[in-house]
């Protein structure tokens, strides 16, 4: 009884839905005819925290974004937090790795070719406070530019 508890338990962590550990959403404002700022927000459930964007190596997974049609969008900013992130020293990398819980703001700029059919890729690492667990936090977000 007490493995199948355990494993309800475990699965749930391991496979948590990624609207429960953050929300996002983001603002487009236009900065020329194809140059774009993005402001992408995350609102962090509470007892989670998600891994930073600039990790050292051999750290955790960082957070990363991207877009699907890379030959679409070009980076001329890449994205960068609009606050300083806080540090924890992690016991299993052996080093301090940035993360953000509660909210985080990042902002990048692109250009863009065409404005329709642009979905940005969120990839990165949560972390359950309560007992340390990680999952992969994974979202698509359909980005309109006007």
């Amino acid at each position: 009884m007490i493995f199948i508890v355990l494993s309800v338990i475990l699965h749930n962590f391991l496979f948590a839905d990624n609207n429960e550990i953050a929300a996002w959403s983001y603002e487009v404002k236009k900065k020329s005819d194809d140059k774009f700022e993005i402001i992408l927000n995350a609102d962090i459930s509470e007892k989670w925290y998600i891994y930073g964007i600039n990790i050292e190596e051999g750290g955790p997974l960082p957070l990363n974004f991207y877009f699907e049609d890379s030959k679409n969008i070009r980076f001329l900013k890449e994205f960068i937090e609009t606050e300083t992130p806080q540090k924890l020293y992690d016991e299993i990398f052996k080093m301090n790795v940035p993360y953000y819980d509660k909210s985080v703001s990042f902002k990048a700029v692109v250009q863009i070719r065409n404005t329709q059919n642009n979905t940005l890729i969120i990839d990165g690492q949560a972390c359950y406070m309560v007992d340390n667990s990680c999952v992969r936090v994974y979202q698509e977000i359909p980005i309109e530019f006007k």
